[in-house]
C-alpha cells in the first residue's frame, strides 16, 4: 500500500511525497519509520528522491500545514534532503512554489511554481491524516516506571 502524503499538481507539473510502507516494522522506536520518495514531474524536470520519516518528521509536517496556511514558508523535513515551500502572495490566489532538494548526493535542486487550485493547503491535511491513519506508530513510547531505576 502507499499513500500520498504531498501531491501538488498544475497542469504537466507536479510534486508528490509518496509513503511507500514501513520501513521495518516491530517494537523498538528505530523501527517506527516510513519508507518514502519525492516525485517531481515537470517539463524540464523528472526525478525521485528517497526518504526515510521518522514520526517526528510527520509532526513537524502537521507543524509546517500550520505555517502554510497563515501564508509562511516552510522547509520540510529540518534535515537532509527534502522540500521548501515558499507562498507567492503577488496573484489574487497565493500559490505555492516548490523547491526540492537534494542535498545528500548530487547537490541539485528543482524549483516550480505551482498554480493549483484553491484549498491546497486543506487537500495536503486530508493527505496527511491519511497517511496517520494508514501508519499509525507502532511503539509507543512512554516514561519508565518508578522502579526500573532501583
Amino acid at each position: 500500500m502507499t499513500a500520498d502524503l504531498i501531491r501538488l499538481v498544475d497542469g504537466d507539473s507536479s510534486v508528490g511525497l509518496r509513503v511507500l510502507g514501513r520501513h521495518r516494522p516491530g517494537g523498538s522506536v528505530y523501527n517506527d519509520h516510513l519508507d518514502a520518495e519525492i516525485v517531481v514531474t515537470s517539463g524540464i524536470a523528472n526525478g525521485r528522491l528517497r526518504l526515510r520519516l521518522s514520526p517526528e518528521d510527520l509532526d513537524d509536517w502537521a507543524e509546517a500545514l500550520g505555517e502554510l496556511a497563515v501564508g509562511r514558508g516552510i522547509r520540510w523535513p529540518r534535515r537532509g534532503n527534502g522540500i521548501r515551500v515558499e507562498v507567492d502572495r503577488r496573484v489574487s490566489t497565493p500559490v505555492p512554489v516548490v523547491t526540492v532538494t537534494d542535498e545528500e548526493v548530487s547537490a541539485s535542486s528543482v524549483r516550480l511554481r505551482l498554480d493549483v487550485v484553491d484549498g491546497w493547503v486543506e487537500q495536503l491535511r486530508r493527505q496527511y491524516h491519511r497517511v496517520r491513519e494508514a501508519w499509525p506508530n507502532e511503539v509507543v513510547v512512554g516514561p519508565r516506571p518508578r522502579s526500573y531505576w532501583q
